[in-house]
């Protein structure tokens, strides 16, 4: 008998096993397993997060499941840490093997983590197929060609974002996805399907589970190392004010949420859109704490007063440097007077803000990092967050640089974790913070190498 007439299941995994600082909601594997259940799908969902022998537990639920297809949701391909790097797709890869020999079933991956190198992905787990998107006429239209047994490449190439082997080369169609979305997700089928152990999850103290938050598709900066507009473009594409706000207003009163993230590259840009979800917040009473990423350069008093009065708690500024002729050459798009006017506006409505530094980018030095340090303690910062590294991405305006410099080969992988440190900076950089450490005490500084500072 046919697939078609006699198994169309469907198994959804969410293989992150990451728990370091925290372990974080599968929220795109369940959104997706959510749109197969509304498509009418039989359809499962499997969590590795808490998942004890995963290997044993995994093959015996797919033994007794017999998927036809299989969906992977990638998260992250790797940790982004220098000195202790982890590459999950060594794991992810472990998984593909159990489901071959396990099942028949056709085996697709996307996610955050696929998409930032989809085809090298894709040949290096050697699934069946890729999504770079969660469109759902594109999910739907591949599952239609798999339960139909069909593999036409001229039906396969209709379907937006989709990559997969043709005579043993990777195809990828082009990435021209619509990223148009709503938030009126089935959310009480999602956290139906959240373990409750990420709500009572804590390494030292007791503190509450957040959600994340997506309220716009894009990015309009241009910072030299990151993939974001790659992945997502430069377009915005932002949800509708009145679905921000029932969708938290349901996060916050049905499903008890007491802090959201709002994960949004810039939440602060467009500037009209963040102000109205603050003023939508306020108007429903609201009661929960939230923080995001914030540009210095989209602010003004009225924004950071309608944030505190909305319950933000605190602000992440992705400052990556202070010094202002790495400012320019990084592409940050923004100034010391754009940090010291967001730093003085924050201040002034007591919302603390938490700055981080990228140590030993291009053209970075020992005298830039000093300069970067001294700029944040005048800014009155109580917590610095610091990459030694810098995660070197595919098809950034960094990986063109370092091919122009020699550092990198024309047509090197960038798949598994492969990072830039400034020499100078390789250097002298952990005695620059050690010192800064010592002299200022005040001021919370962490590296996310692990290395003691």
């Amino acid at each position: 008998m046919s697939i078609c007439s006699q198994n169309r299941k469907i198994f959804v995994l969410s293989p992150n096993r990451e728990q370091f600082p925290c372990p974080v909601f599968p929220m795109g594997a369940l959104e997706l397993f959510s749109i197969l259940v509304e498509s009418q799908k039989d359809a499962i969902f499997f969590d590795f997060c808490f998942a004890e022998n995963w290997k044993e537990s995994f093959s015996q639920k797919l033994l007794s499941f017999n998927p036809a297809m299989i969906f992977i949701s990638i998260r992250n391909i790797d940790n982004e840490v220098a000195s202790q790097p982890k590459f999950y797709l060594d794991e992810l890869k472990e998984i593909v093997d159990i489901c071959r020999a396990g099942s028949s079933a056709k085996i697709v991956v996307g996610g955050a983590g696929y998409n930032i190198n989809p085809q090298e992905v894709l040949s290096y787990l050697k699934a069946d197929y890729g999504l770079a998107s969660l469109s759902k006429t594109a999910l739907l239209s591949l599952i239609d060609l798999v339960e139909n047994k069909q593999k036409d490449c001229s039906r396969l190439k209709k379907i937006g974002g989709l990559s997969f082997f043709s005579q043993q080369t990777v195809c990828s169609n082009d990435s021209s996805v619509d990223w148009s979305w709503n938030l009126n997700k089935n959310w009480p089928l999602i956290f139906s399907n959240i373990d409750p152990r990420y709500f009572s999850f804590s390494k030292t103290e007791p503190h509450p589970a957040v959600a994340g938050l997506k309220t716009k598709y894009g990015c309009v900066c241009q910072c030299i190392h990151c993939s974001i507009p790659n992945i997502e473009g430069p377009c915005i594409q932002t949800a509708p004010i009145d679905e921000v706000g029932a969708t938290l207003d349901l996060l916050v009163n049905r499903f008890a949420m007491k802090r959201i993230f709002f994960c949004d590259n810039v939440f602060n840009y467009p500037y009209e859109h963040a102000l109205q979800i603050c003023q939508e917040i306020s108007k429903r009473k609201l009661k929960f704490r939230w923080s995001c990423y914030l540009h210095p350069k989209w602010i003004d008093e009225q924004l950071i007063f309608s944030m505190k009065q909305a319950g933000c708690e605190n602000v992440c500024i992705g400052t990556d440097t202070a010094a202002p002729v790495l400012l320019k050459k990084w592409r940050k798009g923004f100034g010391q007077n754009d940090l010291k006017k967001c730093a003085f506006l924050c201040h002034k409505m007591e919302l603390p803000v938490f700055y981080s530094l990228m140590i030993g980018g291009l053209g970075d030095s020992p005298e830039f990092l000093t300069e970067s340090l001294l700029f944040l303690k005048e800014l009155n910062a109580r917590f610095i967050w610091a990459a030694l590294g810098v995660r070197i991405y595919p098809k950034t305006s960094l990986a063109s640089s370092l091919i122009n410099l020699g550092v990198l080969k024309e047509n090197e992988s960038l798949l598994k974790p492969r990072f830039y440190i400034s020499p100078p900076v390789e250097l002298e950089a952990l005695k620059i913070i050690r010192e800064f450490k010592q002299k200022n005490p005040e001021i919370l500084l962490k590296l996310n190498s692990g290395i003691a500072v």
